[in-house]
Formats: C-alpha cells, sequence, structure tokens
C-alpha cells in the first residue's frame, strides 16, 4: 500500500505518542497535535485510531518484508551469510525505529489491545515463515546444526537487539557513550559483531 508523504509523517507521529503513552490511552487528539495539524486530518486520512495503527504495522511490515526478501531471494549467499544479513536488518530495523520496537514491546507483553496484538502476530509470523526458509535451507545442505529450532534463532536476535535497546541508559553509561551522539551510531557495530558470532555459534555446533 502506498501512503503519502503526510501520511507518513503523521504515522511517524503516532509511533512516538504511542511508544510513550500505550495504544490505549494515546489520544487522537495528542496526535493532531504534536504532528501539527487539524484532529479532522487524522479521521480523513485513516478513518480512527485502529485503522491508524493497522496503517502504520503496514507501512513497517513492508519496509522490513522488501529488506528481508531480497537478502533470501540472493543466490550469491550461503544460509549462514543469509542469517547474517537479516540479522543485520533487524537490527538496523529496531535501532532506527526504536518507538516502533517499543509499541511491539509494551503491547505484545500486556495484550490489552486486540488491535495491536493481531497486527503484532501477522508480522511475526511472516517473519518467522522468512527466517525457517533460511534455516531449512542450511540443514538441507549440511551446514547447519540439524536440531537447531526456528524460535531459538528468533529469540537469540529479538532478545538480543531488545536487550541493548531497552537499556540504553545503563549502557550510555557502562560504556561511556559520548551525550552527544546517539546510542545507535555509537552501538551498532558493537552489538552486530556480537550478534553474528552467537548466530554462527549455535547454527554450526555439530555434535
Amino acid at each position: 500500500m502506498e501512503y503519502t508523504d503526510k501520511q507518513i509523517a503523521i504515522l511517524k507521529v503516532a509511533e512516538e505518542v504511542i511508544s510513550e503513552k500505550g495504544f490505549e490511552a494515546a489520544s487522537i487528539r495528542e496526535i493532531s497535535k504534536r504532528a501539527h495539524i487539524n484532529l479532522a486530518m487524522v479521521s480523513y486520512y485513516f478513518g480512527s485510531k485502529e485503522k491508524l495503527i493497522e496503517a502504520m504495522f503496514i507501512l513497517r511490515s513492508e519496509e522490513f518484508k522488501m529488506s528481508i526478501n531480497s537478502v533470501v531471494e540472493d543466490a550469491s549467499l550461503d544460509p549462514l551469510h543469509k542469517m547474517y544479513k537479516l540479522a543485520e536488518n533487524y537490527l538496523n530495523k529496531v535501532l532506527k525505529n526504536f518507538s516502533f520496537h517499543k509499541i511491539m514491546i509494551r503491547e505484545i507483553s500486556s495484550l490489552n489491545s486486540s488491535v495491536v496484538y493481531d497486527q503484532i502476530m501477522k508480522m511475526k509470523t511472516a517473519n518467522l515463515q522468512i527466517i525457517d526458509r533460511v534455516i531449512q535451507e542450511g540443514k538441507q545442505n549440511g551446514q547447519f546444526n540439524t536440531l537447531i529450532d526456528t524460535d531459538h534463532v528468533i529469540s537469540l536476535i529479538n532478545g538480543t537487539v531488545s536487550n541493548y535497546a531497552l537499556n540504553e541508559k545503563y549502557y550510555r553509561e557502562k560504556w561511556q557513550l559520548d551525550p552527544e551522539k546517539t546510542f545507535a551510531e555509537q552501538t551498532k557495530d558493537k552489538i552486530k559483531n556480537q550478534l553474528l558470532h552467537s548466530l554462527k555459534a549455535i547454527l554450526l555446533y555439530h555434535e
């Protein structure tokens, strides 16, 4: 689905508001105020708060789907390097759109909003199928451990990235990061190297 620049701008503001307050507490009035638009414009573009959140997930999921499909279809990459690319793409997505990631973490944990929960489950299911395809390819060609579980791999990727993303303040202090620079630009390579090393260890391990 194609969205106009104005719609995308509203969706980005909605991400910020919802990440701060949660879906139920976030109001169209607050989103409109921060986006510097008339209240009626949100209804004009999206119809309701539920439709707005649906559009937000469609936008983000389509962006990520394009990036991961190009990796999976790349015949020049073996399964291990496809997994490396998929993990790096996910890391970049989270660090670039942390407000959206916070929404996913909060709403999937609370289970209070069926609208958000359903959208998250659609996204997670689609991503799992893609990663499972790469893992099965690696098993079939003898590169990957045949006992490795797709959910295990996803937990490793999600857990590693979320740990750093959700504990920015702690790691800023621990690593004595420059307060004038973004967390992403100072930590991305460090987190990526740890993530890829861990993936290699579990995917290639053979008893």
